[in-house]
């Protein structure tokens, strides 16, 4: 349960489509829109991002959702409404507890904004 959710946050789950190779013969990524859900969405601090990596992290959000959210590693997140996209870091934290349950996802501020439209 995410008791301060301040923004809304949209998931985009990474595939490769052999359907429409590029002009190379090769494959073409595409990101499918998986859904929106509520989050709390904070900076990393210098301190938390060299406890959990031993470096500074650029642009590193933390973000705490639900249990229930389908959050990949390799998915593409975006802020409703905002272009700036976000790569997720490492792998997202189930943290199942008798009173906090969610999810801890670190992530970072990509440096060009992946294209991702809703059909």
């Amino acid at each position: 349960m995410v008791f301060f959710s301040n923004e809304k946050l949209e998931l985009w789950e990474y595939h490769e489509n052999s359907d429409k190779p590029n002009f190379f013969g090769e494959t073409t990524s595409e990101y499918e829109y998986v859904g929106t859900y509520t989050c709390d969405f904070q900076p990393l601090s210098q301190k938390d991002s060299y406890q959990e990596f031993g470096k500074t992290l650029e642009d590193a959000y933390k973000i705490y959702l639900d249990l229930n959210v389908p959050i990949t590693d390799t998915m593409i997140l975006r802020l409703e409404g905002k272009p700036e996209t976000y790569s997720v870091t490492g792998t997202p934290i189930h943290n199942n507890h008798n009173i906090l349950n969610h999810i801890k996802v670190i992530v970072q501020k990509q440096r060009q904004p992946a294209k991702l439209e809703k059909e």
